[in-house]
This record gives C-alpha cells, structure tokens and sequence, in this order.
C-alpha cells in the first residue's frame, strides 16, 4: 500500500475527496430552506365550446412530485363569466404530475376567463421530489388569464 501511495498519490487525493464529498452534499443539500418559483397553468379543450357543453379544464403548475400518491394541495380557478359575476373553483388537489382536470360546463354565450391560483406551500416527506430538497417554499403563483370563447351553437 505505501508504494500505491508514493506511486499515485493523485489517486489518493481523488479518492479522498470523492469520499469527503459523498457525505457533506446531502447535508448541505438539506439543511438551509430555500424557496423555489413556481408556474401556475391552465388550458381548456376544446375551445370554442357551445353553450351547455362541457369542456375540460387543465389545472396545475409545472413542479411534477416523486410519487403517484403526492400532490399540491390547495389550488383554485377564479371564472369570470361574460356578465361580470365571478366563480371559483377550490381546494384543487393536483396529481404527482403537477396538474389535474375539472370539466367545467358554460352556461351563457361570450367570452369566460380563467385564472389559476397556486398557494405557496412547503415540501414535506409527503410532497417531494428528487429535484427539490426537502422543506422548500414553492412559491405562490398565478396563471396568465385564459379566455374560453363560448358560442350558441353546439361544436361537434
């Protein structure tokens, strides 16, 4: 051994470092909060829709999670129909992929917005990913405004 180390001893720093490294980056990683910025969503199909007809609305933000059971909790849909009055849409679980779907049904012709309202929440063991560490703010974000054009006539 002491012939490998007078004959590599650059070898020798390498390993070392490489072992020093393996045990310092996860608690490095893990042990100062960080926030993280976030990408609210949503999309509607189809769009045009007819009065009375449903259309799917895809509600989310673009941070996937690590496991099929976790999701963002807490999310809503403000609706702004074309006479003024608002609805909204709470309490939106996503999926592990960062988004889910509500069908939603107009009921009057013009023009309805949306808008998607993600809270600000931290990552817990139950919402994780491998690319967030543990204890990350996601940050509170909005989606830019969505207009659903709805018609009289139904589209096939």
């Amino acid at each position: 051994m002491k012939n490998f180390i007078k004959k590599n001893p650059l070898t020798l720093i390498l390993l070392l470092t490489l072992t020093v490294s393996m045990f310092t980056l996860p608690i490095l990683s893990t042990s100062a909060a960080s926030t993280m910025k976030t990408y609210a969503f949503i999309g509607a199909m189809p769009n045009p829709v007819g009065v009375g007809q449903e259309t799917l609305l895809h509600i989310g933000i673009t941070q996937q999670l690590n496991n099929v059971a976790m999701g963002w909790d807490g999310l809503s849909v403000t609706i702004t129909k074309p006479d003024g009055t608002t609805e909204t849409i709470s309490n939106i679980r996503t999926d592990s992929t960062g988004g889910t779907g509500r069908v939603f049904t107009p009921t009057i012709v013009g023009n309805y917005t949306f808008q998607t309202h993600f809270p600000a929440q931290n990552t817990t063991a139950t919402k994780v990913s491998p690319s967030i560490p543990l204890g990350t703010v996601m940050q509170a974000s909005d989606s830019e405004i969505l207009t659903l054009v709805v018609q009289e006539n139904a589209i096939p």
